[in-house]
């Protein structure tokens, strides 16, 4: 991006509307700053016109300033301050926004990186309740006993922990022993094996184990007059998994 003759010619003068420490800020232009400050207190006046001022100076192309806010409201009113002093400048603000959107401009652009397509859509918390109910449906669950928003918070608090459907941890307490368990998922047509592992001595278990050999003692003893391994048994176990949500 070239710099416009007519910069010069815009309206610089918000520099008058500033109280001194106002301004002292927007005049910073080497090196990180920090603003601590109460709300209305000016805090939007003086980043736009810090981006308008730092632009002014020629220390950065317009796309080359990144200012983040936390709702679209707040960004809107950012865009439309600088506008008003930049005029068409402002266009080349392309990285002024929230935070969602700036990093899904992000994940856009870097698609590929993230093994996503650039055409991914954003659904919002009532599709995402929509979904879940689907599959609810679709497996046969029932949402009164297992609410989707409660599925919803499970899922949440995965993400915020970084983890992968194929690194998700769930807390295992088997007589009065919790102990985190890994889990990992594998899918073939319309069908999901969830595995994990675990010791049942690690649950105080010995006298289940023992109770579980002595239940398999036939297949040892092979009651067809041919011995099993365990890697030939079969074992299920239905349980109920609960997560506690933080």
């Amino acid at each position: 991006m070239i710099y416009n003759d007519k910069l010069e010619m815009l309206n610089f003068e918000y520099l008058k509307n500033l109280n001194e420490a106002q301004k002292e800020a927007v005049e910073h232009l080497d090196g990180p700053l920090l603003i601590v400050a109460g709300a209305g207190s000016g805090k939007t006046k003086v980043l736009t016109s810090r981006i308008a001022n730092i632009i002014k100076e020629k220390k950065a192309f317009p796309n080359q300033i990144l200012a983040v806010t936390f709702t679209n409201k707040a960004a809107r009113e950012m865009q439309n301050r600088v506008s008003k002093i930049l005029g068409s400048t402002a266009i080349g603000l392309s990285w002024l926004g929230t935070f969602h959107s700036i990093c899904a401009k992000l994940l856009r652009k870097h698609a590929s990186a993230a093994n996503l397509n650039s055409n991914f859509t954003i659904i919002d918390t009532d599709d995402q309740i929509r979904l879940i109910k689907n599959i609810c449906k679709a497996e046969n669950i029932d949402i009164k006993q297992l609410a989707p928003r409660y599925i919803l918070a499970i899922i949440d608090k995965w993400k915020n922990k970084g983890q992968y459907p194929n690194e998700v941890i769930i807390n295992l307490t088997l007589n009065n022993v919790s102990k985190d368990l890994s889990l990992n998922y594998t899918t073939s047509g319309d069908s999901i094996s969830i595995n994990g592992e675990l010791n049942i001595l690690d649950f105080n278990g010995s006298k289940a184990l023992a109770s579980i050999n002595k239940a398999c003692e036939a297949l040892h003893t092979g009651a067809d007059g041919i011995s099993k391994t365990w890697a030939e048994v079969n074992l299920y176990i239905t349980s109920v998994l609960k997560e506690t949500c933080e």
